[in-house]
């Protein structure tokens, strides 16, 4: 258990990691060897001032991350050699956050694993992989693959922005929705760092609009077409580790593209869509671009003041676009525009709602007109940020999840009963 400084009722918590206990704070600065002049490692407390921890013993190679302060990357960011960001597992893990339903932009580079990603954020394409290091500590590693980007670009920036890590802090809520809930507390302990992704409202408008009665690598294809039809074409360095792999893996589909701004898609033509494979959608995203297009200010800004709007004031506007009902709706809210507690009802959803918090509506049919009433269970029961708990719950029912999680739990029992041989004496 984390101890308090006297008189501060802080609790005291390494600059490492706001998660570390203290206890295991002195244990992974030793392992990385940090101090100050006093031959003492500096603490971080949560009201931002410090503390000393005596006795530490430590060499300079640590020093300077100390002195860079709160969440330091472990190498220095750049194109070539890439970064890691210390973000601990129940925070953040990629296998549960990158394929599973919420973005399409993304691909694994180490299938079976699915700890390594390549994949385009907004024009930029980068390698993602999920790292333990010193102690179990866990890390995500980041590389840009290509364009060569500028130095007044942070990319760490971006990529807390585009996972949420500045404003929610989901190990905590893990805590304590697991001390509520049964159902949850046994999923996370397998699918821990299932993150809400805060994307681009036009990149996941229209990835939703490709969604309806689609699978997820169908949805995929979908909207890396639509981005090589009327996105630009990004550069990358043919030569790295990670394209390499990627064209291995995918063939001629190995081109990067970035999503194309509304400007770009009111361009887009119903036959030229129905022709690229869209079917049906093709009149749904022809239809909302010109909307957007057409809307004062740009469809762009439209968008993004929906995150300053009410969950029911952003669901009414989105559902004036051709194509969007309230499921479509629900998912581009939790996805892009801040709603938390956003519950986007599909198959998965409402069954294990039925078994869990919603029995009174078992008997009946699928229908948008009961969604409003799973989501208040949801919140009823998490809080503000539902949509993320319900996150987990609804990877939990997926089969490719549930397929991979047997296997792990087989190869730990099969590891488990075995017995080395003892060697016999000579």
């Amino acid at each position: 258990m984390a101890r308090k400084r006297q008189g501060s009722g802080q609790t005291r918590r390494s600059f490492l990691n706001p998660g570390l206990d203290h206890h295991s704070a002195r244990k992974l600065a030793r392992t990385l060897g940090t101090k100050n002049a006093k031959n003492e490692v500096d603490v971080k407390l949560e009201d931002g001032r410090h503390d000393a921890v005596e006795d530490i013993e430590a060499d300079d190679t640590g020093r300077q991350m100390l002195l860079e302060g709160y969440l330091p990357l472990m190498r220095p960011s750049d194109s070539t050699e890439g970064a890691y960001v210390h973000v601990d597992e129940y925070e953040l893990t990629l296998e549960f956050t990158m394929n599973i339903g919420q973005s399409f932009r993304w691909r694994s580079i180490d299938p079976g694993q699915d700890s390594c990603y390549v994949g385009v954020l907004g024009n930029t394409v980068i390698a993602l992989k999920h790292e333990i290091g010193p102690l179990g500590v866990s890390y995500v590693w980041y590389k840009v693959l290509g364009p060569e980007i500028s130095a007044s670009v942070n990319m760490r920036d971006q990529l807390e922005d585009y996972f949420n890590l500045k404003e929610v802090h989901l190990a905590a809520l893990s805590k304590d929705w697991a001390a509520e809930d049964s159902l949850y507390k046994a999923i996370v302990q397998d699918i821990p760092g299932a993150r809400m992704l805060r994307q681009d409202p036009v990149e996941c408008l229209f990835s939703f609009i490709c969604s309806q009665n689609n699978h997820i690598s169908r949805i995929h294809g979908m909207v890396n077409r639509l981005a090589q039809m009327y996105g630009k074409k990004v550069d990358v360095d043919p030569n790295a580790p990670e394209i390499i792999r990627y064209k291995e893996l995918y063939g001629d589909d190995s081109s990067f593209y970035t999503f194309p701004d509304i400007e770009a898609l009111q361009n887009a033509r119903e036959d030229d869509l129905r022709q690229a494979g869209f079917g049906y959608r093709a009149k749904f995203i022809e239809g909302t671009a010109s909307m957007l297009y057409d809307m004062p200010g740009g469809g762009k800004q439209w968008l993004m003041r929906l995150r300053d709007m009410t969950f029911d004031q952003s669901i009414e506007e989105l559902c004036l676009l051709p194509g969007v009902g309230p499921k479509v709706a629900a998912c581009v809210a939790l996805f892009s525009l801040d709603k938390h507690s956003s519950i986007p009802v599909d198959t998965h959803v409402w069954q294990f709602s039925l078994r869990h918090y919603t029995p009174h509506l078992k008997g009946k049919t699928n229908s948008p007109k009961y969604h409003p009433e799973i989501q208040a269970a949801f919140i009823k029961r998490f809080g503000d940020y539902a949509g993320w708990a319900h996150n987990t719950l609804f990877i939990s029912e997926l089969s490719s999840i549930q397929k991979k999680l047997f296997e792990r739990q087989q190869m730990k029992q099969d590891l488990e009963s075995h017995t080395p041989l003892k060697h016999e004496k000579r």
